[in-house]
This record gives structure tokens, C-alpha cells and sequence, in this order.
């Protein structure tokens, strides 16, 4: 299949397992719920495609233009999408567990509730993305642009802050971050480290309570 015009083409819940699909253009294609667990999509177009539900473990989509698509509740875990373009994408409780983010655009994409954890963003881009409720336990950071992020409830457990950018963050408290790691290397914090060693002293004396 590689190489293949498939635009628009109707492939809800289609078994496409292992798939080479490489340079293949499904721009406006539908795959809700279709099975694209390994697929190559290396090179392939696909702008306005509708992946909600869509099996995508371990799928090859680095570089691969995804602005704008609909990702929603989509199973990425493992998946490679590093340098991908997710300007504005809907990855609304995607499962993004242990993928590889690395400097990817995100910029303004709809991570709620979204499973991060464990998985590669070093120099991603999120700027004004919405991160309310996401799970970034253990997820990796380094060099992040967070400027205008919304970070409502987000989990950041163990995740590793070493130079990423916090200005203009919305919804962050000193108690998301007093598991986090390297905080003292993050920059543009709406509170000081203080406030964060605070937090972690009253949370401390609640837990021996």
C-alpha cells in the first residue's frame, strides 16, 4: 500500500496491522477505530484524517503533518512521532504512554486527560496546549516550551524539569510540582521555589496525620 491514494477514503474500523503506508496520501480520510498498530506512515499525508479510537501503538509517524486532526481516546503508546506537526490536533485521553514526542509541535493541541506518562517530549513545543487533568508521571521534559500551557490538575510526578519554560503558565500550583524533579532548573515558575519546598513540608505533615 505504499504510495497509495486513499483520500477520504471511508476506513472506520479497517484492520491495516503493519501496514506500509509510507508517502501514502489519506488526507480526509476517515479511520476511526481502525486498527493501525505498526503501521509506516513515514512521508504520508494525513491533514483532516479522523483517527478517534484509532489502534496506533507502536506506529512510525515521525515528521508525518497531523495538524489539526482529530486523535481523540487514539491508543499511541510506543508510538514515534518525533519532529510531527500537532499544531491544534485533539488528543483529548489519548493514550501517548512511552512515545517518542521529541521536538514535536504541540502548540495549542488539546491534551486533556491526556496519558503522558513515560513518554519522550524533550524540546516538544506546548505552547498554549491544554493540559488539564494529563498524566505526565515520569514523562521527559528537558528544554519544553510550556508558555501559555494550561496545567489544571496535571500529574508531574517524577517528571523531569530541566530547562523547560514556564511563562505564562495557567493553572499550576506549588503542590503539582513537589514530586517533580530538577524544579530548581525550570524557569518563569508563577511561584517561587519556596512556595513549592512549602508544599512539600504541609503535605509531608498531612500525610503523617
Amino acid at each position: 500500500m505504499r504510495g497509495t491514494n486513499l483520500e477520504e477514503a471511508d476506513l472506520r474500523g479497517a484492520n491495516l496491522y503493519g501496514a506500509d503506508l509510507r508517502g501514502a496520501n489519506l488526507y480526509g480520510a476517515d479511520l476511526q477505530g481502525a486498527d493501525l498498530q505498526g503501521v509506516d506512515f513515514t512521508r504520508a499525508d494525513l491533514q483532516g484524517a479522523a483517527l478517534c479510537g484509532a489502534k496506533l501503538r507502536g506506529a512510525q509517524l515521525q515528521g508525518v503533518d497531523l495538524r489539526g486532526v482529530n486523535l481523540q481516546e487514539a491508543n499511541l503508546q510506543g508510538a514515534d512521532l518525533r519532529g510531527a506537526n500537532l499544531l491544534g490536533a485533539d488528543l483529548r485521553y489519548a493514550n501517548l504512554q512511552e512515545a517518542d514526542l521529541y521536538g514535536t509541535n504541540l502548540k495549542e493541541a488539546d491534551l486533556y486527560g491526556t496519558n503522558l506518562q513515560e513518554a519522550n517530549l524533550q524540546v516538544a513545543y506546548l505552547g498554549g496546549a491544554n493540559l488539564w487533568g494529563a498524566k505526565l508521571q515520569g514523562a521527559k521534559l528537558q528544554g519544553d516550551d510550556l508558555r501559555g500551557a494550561n496545567l489544571n490538575l496535571a500529574d508531574l510526578r517524577n517528571t523531569d524539569l530541566r530547562g523547560v519554560s514556564f511563562k505564562g503558565v495557567e493553572g499550576l500550583s506549588p503542590g503539582q510540582l513537589i514530586n517533580a524533579k530538577n524544579v530548581h532548573l525550570a524557569s518563569d515558575l508563577p511561584f517561587s521555589l519556596q512556595d513549592v519546598i512549602l508544599a512539600k513540608q504541609l503535605a509531608a505533615m498531612e500525610d503523617g496525620i
